[in-house]
């Protein structure tokens, strides 16, 4: 047990085994929630229990706190309900809250399947704040708590990034020690497939930092000796401010890579990109079926993919993302539509089985979209698992066209054959 002086607050990220790195990076949620609580007084700790070491030796270092806080993902399901029997024990009389994407989606499941006191639904710094002063007034506060998004996010502390030992992360660009942050939380779109709704994106409360804030914490991070950064957000080129903000960042000296759709791989844009120092664009291109992008809602892109010449002609690498086990995926359109996408303009790439996550409108119905799910583990549910395996648990059935998981598993293969032909994979790449 661990002997170190009590806390107010533990923060807890856990553990996710199916993975051949899950010590990337920093949970960046908890990061923010940590510094917002320690800016109003409270006593708190960061414990990452990512990393290779036995789960046994990190619940061995955990602190002994009034309330305990984990962010969660779908797949750290059985890391959680270990963690929290372990407080059970060391602190029977202390409140668990989840919070996280997993959460989220299905707040009355967790509790009931995990054994925690709350959920916070959402964004989790005023949430989180409120349970953690109840607590301490011997009021704790249990069920679901809905999180409310703060309009203004310049308003919120910096991530408390030296509440985690910086050396465990193992996040790269170029080869070079990566951190990550955000610029604005949310997404202006709705995709079919994209969990990000449940903390708040598809449309719902797009926000963004001030120019002048985003440079401030740039040059934080420069001071804790980094110049590489991978800007995690949902959407970085939707930014009003953009240009605005690219002609700041490249007074920063620093490198950097960012997530964006294709159609605002404009060549201006492209060009301030480089320019500010940005070495990656990923885009999420899913398809080039038409018929698969408008089922996705994605499917005015097609229209732009002559952007990703121009970003290349501006010296940027493009990453694309690509799925298999979409309604109208057949054998002949596998061969033919990734014979397609092995010609465009891109760098690397990556296959992902379609994943019916927690919280999006394939895993609450369906059977309204023609599918059905073969498996509840969501210990599976993941992009790239260990050694490249992808999630294939949907089987598809429309009367006219019919596939199983194991269509979707040999799709899987054939199209990393097909792109792998000329194009590097993601797992390969000095990008991480």
């Amino acid at each position: 047990m661990n002997t170190d002086r009590k806390r107010n607050a533990v923060l807890i990220n856990p553990p996710y085994g199916g993975v051949d790195d899950d010590a990337l990076e920093e949970n960046l949620g908890l990061s923010y929630i940590a510094g917002y609580l320690r800016e109003r007084g409270i006593d708190t700790a960061i414990c990452e229990m990512t990393g290779k070491e036995p789960l046994d030796t990190k619940l061995a270092a955990l602190h002994i706190a009034d309330v305990y806080g984990i962010s969660m993902y779908s797949t750290a399901v059985e890391s959680t309900k270990s963690i929290i029997r372990h407080i059970r024990r060391i602190a029977p009389a202390a409140p668990i809250y989840l919070g996280g994407p997993h959460p989220s989606a299905l707040p009355e499941e967790s509790l009931a399947e995990l054994g925690a006191d709350g959920v916070i639904v959402g964004e989790g710094e005023a949430a989180f704040y409120a349970v953690v002063l109840a607590a301490n007034e011997g009021n704790p506060i249990g069920g679901v708590i809905r999180g409310e998004q703060e309009t203004d996010l310049d308003r919120i502390p910096f991530p408390a990034r030296d509440m985690v030992e910086r050396g465990r992360f193992t996040r790269r660009l170029n080869g070079e020690p990566c951190i990550s942050m955000l610029t604005s939380r949310g997404c202006p779109y709705s995709c079919l497939h994209c969990n990000s709704i449940v903390m708040g994106g598809a449309g719902v409360g797009f926000r963004f930092r001030s120019v002048e804030n985003v440079i401030e914490e740039i040059r934080l991070i420069k001071e804790l000796g980094y110049r590489n950064i991978r800007f995690n957000d949902d959407n970085f080129l939707a930014n009003p401010r953009l240009h605005e903000l690219l002609a700041a960042i490249a007074k920063e000296d620093i490198l950097f890579r960012v997530f964006g759709r294709v159609e605002d791989y404009k060549p201006d844009t492209c060009a301030l990109l480089k320019n500010a120092g940005c070495q990656m664009l990923s885009a999420g291109i899913e398809s080039c079926n038409p018929d698969n992008l408008r089922f996705l809602r994605k499917h005015g892109m097609l229209k732009y993919m002559n952007h990703l010449t121009a970003a290349k002609e501006r010296g940027l690498a493009v990453r694309a993302s690509f799925m298999v086990g979409l309604p109208y995926d057949t054998d002949a359109s596998i061969e033919r539509y990734f014979t397609e996408a092995s010609g465009l303009a891109i760098d690397e790439y990556a296959v992902y089985g379609l994943i019916p996550y927690p919280g999006t409108a394939l895993y609450a119905n369906p059977e309204q979209y023609n599918y059905y799910i073969t498996s509840f583990d969501f210990s599976r549910y993941m992009q790239i698992g260990k050694g490249g395996e992808s999630c294939f648990v949907l089987g598809y059935d429309d009367g006219v066209n019919a596939f199983t998981p194991e269509d979707v598993r040999r799709w899987h293969r054939r199209a990393n054959e097909l792109l792998g032909n000329r194009l590097k994979h993601m797992r390969d790449s000095a990008v991480q």
